[in-house]
Protein backbone atom coordinates (compact mmCIF):
# COMPACT_ATOMS: atom_id res chain seq x y z
CA UNK A 1 0.00 0.00 0.00
CA UNK A 2 1.26 3.50 -0.85
CA UNK A 3 1.03 5.33 2.48
CA UNK A 4 0.78 8.67 0.64
CA UNK A 5 -2.59 7.61 -0.76
CA UNK A 6 -4.00 6.80 2.69
CA UNK A 7 -5.61 10.14 3.50
CA UNK A 8 -8.44 10.91 5.92
CA UNK A 9 -10.55 13.95 5.09
CA UNK A 10 -11.15 16.33 7.97
CA UNK A 11 -14.68 16.88 6.65
CA UNK A 12 -15.50 13.27 7.53
CA UNK A 13 -14.40 13.67 11.15
CA UNK A 14 -16.66 14.79 13.95
CA UNK A 15 -15.57 17.17 16.69
CA UNK A 16 -12.27 16.02 18.16
CA UNK A 17 -11.83 15.92 21.94
CA UNK A 18 -8.63 15.67 23.97
CA UNK A 19 -7.90 12.11 25.13
CA UNK A 20 -4.28 11.98 26.30
CA UNK A 21 -0.88 13.67 26.25
CA UNK A 22 1.77 12.02 24.11
CA UNK A 23 5.54 12.24 24.03
CA UNK A 24 5.50 14.40 20.88
CA UNK A 25 2.05 15.98 21.11
CA UNK A 26 -1.44 14.82 21.97
CA UNK A 27 -4.01 12.15 21.21
CA UNK A 28 -7.56 13.18 20.34
CA UNK A 29 -10.72 11.11 20.03
CA UNK A 30 -13.40 11.62 17.41
CA UNK A 31 -15.96 9.90 15.21
CA UNK A 32 -15.13 9.19 11.57
CA UNK A 33 -17.87 8.86 8.95
CA UNK A 34 -20.38 9.28 11.82
CA UNK A 35 -20.01 5.72 13.18
CA UNK A 36 -16.33 4.76 13.49
CA UNK A 37 -14.53 5.61 16.73
CA UNK A 38 -11.03 6.85 15.99
CA UNK A 39 -7.96 8.17 17.77
CA UNK A 40 -5.95 11.00 16.20
CA UNK A 41 -2.25 11.07 17.05
CA UNK A 42 -1.24 14.69 16.51
CA UNK A 43 2.48 15.52 16.61
CA UNK A 44 3.06 19.13 17.68
CA UNK A 45 6.84 18.82 17.97
CA UNK A 46 8.37 20.52 14.89
CA UNK A 47 11.10 17.86 14.75
CA UNK A 48 8.65 14.96 14.90
CA UNK A 49 7.61 13.25 11.69
CA UNK A 50 4.63 10.92 11.34
CA UNK A 51 5.61 9.85 7.83
CA UNK A 52 8.17 7.23 8.94
CA UNK A 53 5.64 5.75 11.35
CA UNK A 54 2.97 5.73 8.67
CA UNK A 55 5.21 3.91 6.17
CA UNK A 56 5.52 1.00 8.61
CA UNK A 57 2.01 1.19 10.02
CA UNK A 58 -0.07 1.21 6.84
CA UNK A 59 0.54 -2.44 5.87
CA UNK A 60 0.28 -3.96 9.35
CA UNK A 61 -3.20 -5.45 8.98
CA UNK A 62 -3.76 -7.86 11.87
CA UNK A 63 -6.43 -8.50 14.55
CA UNK A 64 -3.87 -7.71 17.27
CA UNK A 65 -2.37 -4.57 15.74
CA UNK A 66 -4.31 -1.32 15.98
CA UNK A 67 -5.83 -0.52 12.58
CA UNK A 68 -4.46 2.54 10.78
CA UNK A 69 -7.00 4.46 8.67
CA UNK A 70 -4.68 7.09 7.22
CA UNK A 71 -3.08 10.51 7.52
CA UNK A 72 -4.88 13.73 8.36
CA UNK A 73 -3.24 16.96 7.15
CA UNK A 74 -4.15 20.18 8.98
CA UNK A 75 -2.69 23.63 9.44
CA UNK A 76 -1.61 24.54 12.97
CA UNK A 77 -0.02 27.88 13.89
CA UNK A 78 1.07 28.51 10.32
CA UNK A 79 2.53 25.09 9.56
CA UNK A 80 1.25 21.79 8.24
CA UNK A 81 0.61 19.12 10.87
CA UNK A 82 0.30 15.49 9.78
CA UNK A 83 -1.65 13.29 12.19
CA UNK A 84 -2.21 9.54 12.13
CA UNK A 85 -5.81 8.36 12.40
CA UNK A 86 -6.27 4.90 13.94
CA UNK A 87 -9.01 2.80 15.42
CA UNK A 88 -9.85 3.74 19.02
CA UNK A 89 -9.78 1.03 21.67
CA UNK A 90 -11.44 1.23 25.07
CA UNK A 91 -8.30 1.74 27.14
CA UNK A 92 -4.60 0.93 27.47
CA UNK A 93 -3.37 -2.22 29.19
CA UNK A 94 -1.72 -0.01 31.82
CA UNK A 95 -5.03 1.68 32.73
CA UNK A 96 -6.90 -1.62 32.43
CA UNK A 97 -4.66 -3.27 35.03
CA UNK A 98 -4.84 -0.24 37.34
CA UNK A 99 -8.65 -0.36 37.41
CA UNK A 100 -8.93 -2.60 40.47
CA UNK A 101 -12.75 -2.52 40.43
CA UNK A 102 -12.59 -4.74 37.35
CA UNK A 103 -10.63 -7.37 39.24
CA UNK A 104 -12.04 -7.52 42.77
CA UNK A 105 -14.86 -9.96 41.95
CA UNK A 106 -12.87 -12.18 39.58
CA UNK A 107 -11.90 -15.72 40.47
CA UNK A 108 -8.27 -16.84 40.20
CA UNK A 109 -9.14 -18.86 37.09
CA UNK A 110 -10.76 -15.81 35.46
CA UNK A 111 -7.75 -13.65 36.28
CA UNK A 112 -5.38 -16.25 34.84
CA UNK A 113 -7.43 -16.53 31.65
CA UNK A 114 -7.40 -12.74 31.21
CA UNK A 115 -3.62 -12.62 31.65
CA UNK A 116 -2.99 -15.51 29.26
CA UNK A 117 -5.32 -14.00 26.65
CA UNK A 118 -3.54 -10.64 26.75
CA UNK A 119 -0.12 -12.32 26.54
CA UNK A 120 -1.28 -14.40 23.57
CA UNK A 121 -2.70 -11.38 21.74
CA UNK A 122 0.44 -9.29 22.26
CA UNK A 123 2.61 -12.20 21.12
CA UNK A 124 0.53 -12.66 17.96
CA UNK A 125 0.75 -8.94 17.20
CA UNK A 126 4.53 -9.01 17.68
CA UNK A 127 4.82 -12.07 15.46
CA UNK A 128 3.05 -10.16 12.69
CA UNK A 129 5.45 -7.21 13.10
CA UNK A 130 8.51 -9.46 13.03
CA UNK A 131 7.18 -11.37 10.00
CA UNK A 132 7.03 -7.96 8.26
CA UNK A 133 10.59 -7.18 9.48
CA UNK A 134 9.34 -4.40 11.77
CA UNK A 135 10.67 -3.86 15.30
CA UNK A 136 8.34 -1.97 17.67
CA UNK A 137 11.05 -0.85 20.16
CA UNK A 138 8.64 0.44 22.83
CA UNK A 139 6.48 -2.39 24.13
CA UNK A 140 4.87 -1.38 27.42
CA UNK A 141 1.45 -1.25 29.06
CA UNK A 142 0.67 2.19 27.66
CA UNK A 143 1.26 0.99 24.09
CA UNK A 144 -0.86 -2.14 24.35
CA UNK A 145 -4.49 -1.18 23.79
CA UNK A 146 -7.46 -3.17 25.01
CA UNK A 147 -10.95 -3.43 23.55
CA UNK A 148 -12.77 -4.47 26.70
CA UNK A 149 -16.08 -5.41 25.04
CA UNK A 150 -14.45 -7.74 22.55
CA UNK A 151 -11.77 -8.96 24.97
CA UNK A 152 -8.98 -8.16 22.51
CA UNK A 153 -5.53 -6.68 23.10
CA UNK A 154 -3.67 -4.86 20.30
CA UNK A 155 -0.27 -3.29 19.75
CA UNK A 156 -0.30 0.45 19.11
CA UNK A 157 1.94 3.53 18.87
CA UNK A 158 4.59 2.86 16.24
CA UNK A 159 6.41 6.16 16.74
CA UNK A 160 9.71 4.42 17.54
CA UNK A 161 9.26 1.43 15.24
CA UNK A 162 11.95 0.69 12.68
CA UNK A 163 12.47 -1.75 9.84
CA UNK A 164 14.84 -4.53 10.92
CA UNK A 165 17.21 -3.83 8.01
CA UNK A 166 17.49 -0.20 9.08
CA UNK A 167 18.27 -1.25 12.66
CA UNK A 168 20.96 -3.65 11.45
CA UNK A 169 22.62 -0.83 9.52
CA UNK A 170 22.45 1.42 12.60
CA UNK A 171 24.12 -1.26 14.71
CA UNK A 172 26.85 -1.53 12.10
CA UNK A 173 27.48 2.20 12.51
CA UNK A 174 27.55 1.83 16.29
CA UNK A 175 24.53 4.06 16.81
CA UNK A 176 22.60 1.76 19.16
CA UNK A 177 24.62 1.87 22.35
CA UNK A 178 23.67 2.65 25.96
CA UNK A 179 22.86 6.34 26.22
CA UNK A 180 21.64 6.43 22.60
CA UNK A 181 18.88 3.85 22.89
CA UNK A 182 15.27 4.78 22.15
CA UNK A 183 12.21 3.66 24.06
CA UNK A 184 11.24 3.50 27.72
CA UNK A 185 14.22 2.73 29.97
CA UNK A 186 12.20 0.66 32.46
CA UNK A 187 11.20 -1.66 29.60
CA UNK A 188 14.58 -2.05 27.88
CA UNK A 189 16.23 -5.42 27.34
CA UNK A 190 18.80 -5.86 30.18
CA UNK A 191 21.83 -5.87 27.86
CA UNK A 192 21.04 -2.30 26.77
CA UNK A 193 21.83 -1.03 30.26
CA UNK A 194 25.35 -2.34 30.65
CA UNK A 195 26.68 -3.68 27.35
CA UNK A 196 27.76 -2.36 23.97
CA UNK A 197 26.79 -5.66 22.40
CA UNK A 198 23.22 -5.37 21.20
CA UNK A 199 21.29 -6.86 18.31
CA UNK A 200 18.16 -5.72 16.47
CA UNK A 201 16.21 -8.04 18.78
CA UNK A 202 17.30 -6.02 21.83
Amino acid sequence: TDWRQCAVSGSHLGKAEFAAEGAQGEVLRAMWKTSIKVAIKKNLNPSADNEDEMKLFVDLHHPHVVACYGLLNEEHEGRLITSIVTERCTTSLEAFLDDHDKWKDKTDDELDMTKYTILLHVSLGLQKLHDMNVLHRDIKGGNVLVDVRQGVAKLGDFGLAKARDEMSKSLGRGSSKPGQTKGTATHWAPELLDSDTVTPYS
